[in-house]
């Protein structure tokens, strides 16, 4: 790779005459270390100063690595350009982006409830960052307390909803539908009989509406994704709330 001296980053006292070596590294170096980096650590290295954030911004492969622009393939974390693999025995991979793991949400809550590792997830930087990696169009999500049921049961437990964008999925489409969703009103014990039963007192009566997230009983505390399955640009995921604290 030719370096230049106008790559180079610039010293940030301009009338120092012994620059620290880190002031004068080519950007190509910063940009070779930052390839190398997974994604926890390139947040904090793009947050260290101005310049550095500037070199993560200013480049495709790291803004892909970061979720803030589109990878049409799967991209390890770490990798560099000489890495990318496109073959099809890749085209079932992928990366959920690691915000998910630390979301806190009670489902059924209302959306200024669904909270990111930097507040309020709807204001955060995690909002508008893309889901996946690869991008995906279309993530049916499966929510169930009753993953260890038998799946006829397991069923009649759930929320299954799917979240769409033709542009690519981003991490507030999901959690923008899935407040959606489980806010619905329906009557739960139709639900849950598979249409056996109604939740009314007599014939005639208008049935008793609930909200969808009362199915999953306790089971209410968002605890990430898990069985992520991809075909396409289509995704899969399973969501196991977590039995919900008692205060």
């Amino acid at each position: 790779m030719r370096m230049s001296n106008r790559s180079r980053l610039p010293c940030t006292t301009a009338d120092y005459k012994n620059p620290a070596p880190m002031d004068v590294l080519p950007a190509e170096i910063f940009l070779l270390i930052f390839r190398c980096l997974p994604y926890s650590v390139l947040q904090s290295a793009s947050a260290v100063c101005l310049q550095w954030r500037n070199l993560v911004i200013s480049d495709d492969l790291l803004c892909k690595q970061m979720f803030k622009i589109k990878s049409d393939c799967f991209l390890e974390e770490g990798c560099d350009s000489d890495s990318l693999n496109t073959s099809p025995d890749t085209c079932s991979e992928i990366r959920l982006h690691p915000v998910f793991s630390k979301i806190s949400y009670r489902i059924g809550d209302e959306i200024d409830r669904v909270q990111s590792p930097k507040g309020l997830l709807s204001e955060s930087k995690y909002a508008a960052d893309y889901a996946s990696i690869p991008y995906t169009t279309e993530m049916v999500v499966t929510i169930s307390s009753t993953i260890h049921a038998k799946p006829a049961s397991r069923a009649l437990n759930s929320i299954i909803f799917i979240v769409h964008n033709p542009d690519g999925i981003r991490v507030m489409d999901v959690f923008s539908t899935m407040v959606n969703e489980t806010r619905k009103l329906c009557d739960l014990v139709a639900i849950m009989s598979g249409g056996s039963f109604f939740q009314r007192v007599y014939p005639g009566q208008t049935a008793a509406r609930s909200m969808k997230a009362e199915i999953l009983g306790k089971h209410r505390y968002f605890t990430g994704f898990t069985s992520v399955i991809r075909a396409g640009d289509c995704a899969s995921v399973i969501v196991n709330p977590a039995l919900s604290m008692i205060f």
